[in-house]
């Protein structure tokens, strides 16, 4: 089983796709149910690293609001 130390995104410091990151305040995930949870650790781990903010943080998502959507039953 993975652990969150070995999942990581390929974003790095200053790329056009980091910087779209930092000014974003808005994230859709769309089938959100169908995605494992270390998915979303990762994210929040990725967002720490982009906007330079402590792993300890308790701000999830640095504080952007992410929207959940998928098939609900």
């Amino acid at each position: 089983m993975p652990t969150l130390d070995d999942l990581v995104c390929n974003i790095t410091h200053g790329n056009e796709l980091a910087e779209l990151l930092k000014v974003t305040s808005l994230i859709t995930w769309d089938e959100a149910l169908m995605t494992h949870k270390f998915c979303f650790e990762v994210l929040n781990k990725t967002l720490n690293d982009i906007m330079e903010i402590s792993d300890d943080s308790d701000i999830v998502f640095e504080g952007k609001v992410v929207v959940y959507s998928g098939n609900f039953r």
